[in-house]
């Protein structure tokens, strides 16, 4: 009987003092995390900084290199107060002591979610001098850490009360996101859809996160064929975009606490739901326009007929550019064709073009699809391209140059005593003012 009511005592015992046991183990651990340095625990290998581009064991403050700065002194405000002046002190055009700072803050948040490291972030990014050399300077990799783990940020900018850092980074986002506009005016050819969030191909190519790079991998890409422009490098070319719309998906909102999740809706839903696709922008499946007249426009010269919408079908017939066809349905990326030998197949949408073909005017073309805009006038003498349409205006191609060019429905709407002089749709003779008829004209009819 002894025996088990001491054991009972001793059960009870453990209950009482386990809570009080597992507090000082966390106390323990995290005064050990604060007594490390800014270095420790750092896998450079590991980083997407490279070794050979930290100054180490160059900047010292009070005898002690930076890198060897422990954080605990860094989190006591006197001290930290002190070393932000070193900081922004610059003795030379080539310190960048606050580079070696922020950059160590930043691969400590990238392996070890270091909740100090993003205060320290946080305070020396509010002194303009540091953060020039700092976050600014580091843009690139504060904003592909955000994309990397967004919940850490969203959490530890809640638990701070903290938004200026997080306001910072969705200017950086609103830079790397493209919106459905993009496609447009870069002669980009997309299937859409609503709720994609679309990353920059080239933005995304230069990605040094390596997890962050593992996570891109896995989104849905966006096939988007372009005709030769500025983006494209003047060249036919196809880039597969990446949809991150995943990153900011019910897994992520799912996690966060009530207080967080209204952290998320007021500082980085609105920046989302900006750039958002919102609608698709492309024909859908249940539409299908009237057969009408059109022709092949290739670089290389000629395009393929296919049997049927793929690249490795079948090749029915060689359609040489400038040729007329006929578009019997243009659902999807890939138009059934009917060729002037009366052969079916299909072609894709980007070797297909309509509008007036070899026209040689005087066109007034708008950098925007408004009268008050920067425009000006080109001499028409190849194929006009209409790349797009949108409310009256046409965005075309010729030349070389590219603008927007208001349809005539357009310019009758419009003010401006334009629409006899620019549009490429009226006749040499309709731009020619009326000669008015004279006495002996009169008489003799």
């Amino acid at each position: 009987m002894m025996n088990r009511l001491r054991y009972i005592k001793n059960i009870f015992f453990l209950i009482l003092i386990f809570p009080f046991v597992i507090n000082c183990q966390k106390s323990y651990q995290k005064k050990k995390q604060m007594n490390t340095t800014l270095m420790e625990g750092i896998d450079v290998k590991k980083s997407m900084f490279k070794l050979e581009d930290l100054e180490l064991n160059f900047y010292k403050y009070n005898d002690v290199f930076i890198e060897n700065i422990s954080i605990n002194d860094l989190m006591d405000k006197t001290y930290r107060d002190k070393f932000f002046l070193y900081l922004d002190k610059r003795e030379n055009e080539d310190d960048f002591k606050a580079t070696l700072f922020t950059t160590l803050l930043l691969m400590r948040i990238e392996q070890l979610k270091d909740e100090d490291a993003y205060f320290l972030l946080s305070e020396s990014s509010k002194i303009p001098d540091i953060s020039f050399n700092g976050i600014e300077l580091l843009s690139n990799n504060l904003l592909e850490l955000f994309l990397q783990d967004p919940y850490f940020f969203i959490q530890q900018g809640n638990k701070l009360h903290e938004t200026s850092l997080i306001n910072y980074i969705m200017i950086l986002l609103k830079e790397i996101i493209v919106k459905e506009e993009f496609f447009e005016l870069n002669t980009g050819f997309a299937k859409l859809e609503k709720g994609m969030i679309i990353l920059d191909y080239k933005v995304e190519k230069d990605f040094t996160n390596k997890e962050l790079i593992k996570e891109v991998k896995k989104t849905p890409k966006l096939e988007v064929i372009f005709s030769p422009s500025l983006y494209s490098d003047w060249e036919n070319k196809t880039m597969y975009f990446s949809d991150i719309q995943s990153f900011f998906n019910d897994i992520l909102t799912e996690k966060l606490t009530i207080a967080e999740n209204l952290y998320y809706k007021f500082n980085i839903l609105p920046v989302l739901s900006e750039f958002r696709i919102k609608e698709i922008v492309n024909s859908s499946e249940e539409e299908r326009i009237t057969t009408y007249a059109a022709f092949i426009q290739d670089p290389d010269g000629y395009t393929n007929l296919r049997k049927a919408k793929n690249v490795s079908s079948e090749i029915l017939q060689r359609i040489e550019s400038g040729e007329e066809i006929e578009v019997i349905d243009n659902r999807g990326d890939w138009y059934l064709i009917k060729t002037k030998e009366g052969q079916t197949g299909y072609v894709h949408k980007s070797r297909v073009r309509t509008g007036e073909a070899f026209i040689s005017r005087i066109l007034k073309i708008y950098d925007r699809p408004d009268f008050s805009s920067f425009s000006k006038e080109i001499l028409a003498k190849q194929e006009i391209e209409i790349v797009h349409q949108n409310l009256g205006w046409n965005f075309i191609k010729v030349n070389g140059a590219s603008g927007y060019l208001p349809t005539e429905e357009k310019q009758q709407e419009s003010q401006k005593d334009e629409k006899k002089k620019f549009s490429f749709l009226a006749d040499e003779e309709d731009i020619k003012p009326e000669k008015k008829k004279g006495f002996w004209d009169n008489l003799f009819g």
